[in-house]
Formats: structure tokens, C-alpha cells, sequence
């Protein structure tokens, strides 16, 4: 297939590829991408949980999908959803020992999976590709 070469054509076919290939490899735990980057995030951060508010705004996605993630997460057990003892109206997201457990499988999937999106390139293009990726990132989220 020829890939047009602008740079969000590109980018889009990265995409397109990641996330066909991540879901390819999560079907047989029956959990998708967006589900696993979910649980990798709650079990990332200190203290193993997160508000809705702050899922929506790490993984840039709309709120009622964060809810849809959030809902199929609990039907699988791998979250627990608690309302702030605080504020009752907000939701805190967090990851169970059978998350936890996935969520470390899906991290050693991830980083397989970068690596083999990084084998094309040497090591210097590589350091050169990840900054230059920084820093477009680091530009665009200005105008969020």
C-alpha cells in the first residue's frame, strides 16, 4: 500500500497500525486498546486512582467515553469506581489486583510493540525521532 507522505497522512497510518495491532493482541483477554491505556493509567499514577475528569483530560477523549470505558472496565472487574468522600460528584477511578495484573501485561505488550515500530530506525535516528515527536506534541497541546 502507498502511504501518502504528508505528515498527517502519516501519522494517521501510525495510528491506524498501533491500534490495529495493540486490539490484534488484547483480543484474547478481551480488552481493547482504549480499555488497557485506561488501566495502565490509573496504575501508573501514585495512589492507583483517578477522577473521570482526569482520565478524559490524560487520554484526551470525550467524557462519555471515558464513562463507556469506565463501565465495561467494572463489568470486568478490573476497576472500582467510589464517589469522592469530598464532593459525592465526583467519580475516582480505581484499578483492582485482576487490573493491576492486566495492566502489567499490557505495559510489556506496549513496550514490545514500540520497539518494533522503532527497529527501522539507528539509534541516533531514533533519539532524533523521539524529540522531534516531543516536540510537536509539546506545540500542539498549547492549543488545546
Amino acid at each position: 500500500m502507498k502511504i501518502p507522505y504528508s505528515c498527517g497522512a502519516m501519522i494517521k497510518y501510525i495510528h491506524t497500525i498501533l491500534d490495529k495491532k495493540a486490539n490484534n493482541d488484547l483480543r484474547s483477554s478481551d480488552l481493547t486498546f482504549s480499555q488497557i491505556t485506561t488501566l495502565v493509567l490509573v496504575a501508573e499514577t501514585p495512589g492507583k486512582q483517578l477522577s473521570l475528569k482526569k482520565i478524559q483530560e490524560a487520554l484526551h477523549i470525550a467524557q462519555p467515553t471515558v464513562t463507556g470505558i469506565v463501565a465495561r472496565l467494572k463489568q470486568k472487574n478490573m476497576i472500582e469506581i467510589k464517589e469522592d468522600k469530598a464532593d459525592g460528584r465526583i467519580k475516582l477511578v480505581s484499578i483492582t489486583a485482576k487490573g493491576e495484573k492486566q495492566s502489567k501485561l499490557a505495559f510489556a505488550s506496549m513496550k514490545r510493540t514500540e520497539a518494533w515500530l522503532r527497529a527501522p530506525l539507528t539509534d541516533e535516528e531514533e533519539k532524533t525521532f523521539l524529540v522531534l515527536l516531543k516536540k510537536v506534541c509539546d506545540g500542539i497541546s498549547k492549543d488545546e
